[in-house]
């Protein structure tokens, strides 16, 4: 497999992954470790300067790597893509990585649960549950008729939420395997999707342009939100519980989700906005774009803070680390990135 992955060229520090055309990317369980910890770890002596270097992990020498997302505590790093899963050990991105088994077609998406279980799902219709410390598969879920786009856990662990291009989100639970819910309302595939904090709210975004809104116990809809012209690409809670949302005319808009009240609309790239992350303590939000670039927000004031460049082509996923400290992103140049202070 490290053949296939290319070797690891060094910038600065640490950089991001390269993404396929429809994927986003997570950061190991973003909502489950913010609804475990009500107070979380401010982002320690990060500035928007520092995290201007990076270092290029790898760069594919062919396929795609359609997402990326840490472990909860930060050891391992796993990347979804058209060869499989692979797990990196984050304290030695040199080492090869170990392939997981299972899917029979490109993977394209990947999230960890609180307690360190990794979930996968992609081309094959099927998700997976694995131990990821041995690497040993735990669980397969069928259902969806058509590829996974989206995967997220709830806060707690005990469900986890699949978005896919047969349109439906389907809830499933983690321990059984056994289908819940199938949730029924999108007219286009299903790029991404995610739970509030609290657990209470399922968002998930689309391609038929609208952000939906679901109770997370009883799978009922709660109500659209207008994310702006063309396909919704991500979809992404806050700690403190707002929503924000990334769409095709390349605006950010920030919402009150609990009222369906739009807080405030960035312009803020030129092109479609394909990826959004917070980072864990809610001070910074970071965005994504078909303009190759990274813009840092203000995750109070919606300021614009920094551009990071360096992707030469469509920027697909992000993601922080847990600590705060350092920015992953994913590229169509075929390149994973890590960006952050030394």
């Amino acid at each position: 497999m490290r053949g296939q992955f290319a070797k690891l060229r060094l910038w600065a520090l640490l950089g991001v992954l390269s993404v396929l055309g429809l994927i986003g990317v997570a950061f190991g369980a973003p909502a489950p470790l913010a609804a475990q910890d009500s107070t979380p770890t401010p982002s320690p002596a990060l500035s928007p300067e520092a995290l201007a270097r990076f270092v290029e992990l790898e760069r594919l020498e062919s396929g795609t790597v359609n997402q990326v997302a840490f472990s909860p505590d930060g050891a391992r790093l796993a990347v979804a893509s058209s060869l499989g899963v692979a797990l990196y050990d984050a304290q030695d991105f040199k080492a090869a990585p170990r392939l997981l088994e299972g899917h029979t077609g490109a993977v394209f998406a990947v999230a960890w649960s609180a307690d360190g279980r990794l979930a996968s799902g992609g081309a094959d219709m099927s998700i997976r549950l694995w131990e990821a410390e041995r690497g040993a598969p735990l669980q397969t879920l069928t259902g969806h008729i058509s590829l996974v786009y989206a995967l997220a856990w709830s806060p707690d662990g005990r469900i986890l939420a699949s978005g896919a291009a047969d349109r439906t989100v389907r809830l499933w639970d983690a321990q059984s395997g056994a289908p819940l819910r199938t949730l029924e309302g999108h007219t286009g595939l299903i790029r991404s999707v995610a739970w509030s904090a609290d657990g209470q709210l399922i968002a998930s975004g689309g391609f038929d342009g609208t952000i939906r809104l679901w109770n997370a116990e009883d799978g009922r809809f709660v109500g659209a939100l207008d994310g702006g012209d063309g396909a919704i690409f991500a979809v992404a809670w806050s700690p403190d519980g707002r929503l924000a949302t990334g769409a095709a005319d390349g605006t950010l808009r920030l919402w009150d989700a609990r009222d369906a009240r739009l807080l405030q609309t960035i312009e803020a790239h030129s092109e479609a906005l394909y990826a959004l992350a917070w980072s864990v303590d809610g001070r910074y939000l970071a965005s994504g774009a078909a303009d190759g670039t990274i813009r840092l927000w203000d995750g109070a004031s919606g300021q614009a803070l920094r551009t990071l460049e360096g992707h030469t082509d469509w920027v697909w996923s992000l993601a922080w680390s847990v600590d705060g400290r350092r920015l992953v992103s994913g590229a169509y140049d075929r390149t994973i990135r890590l960006w952050g202070a030394p």
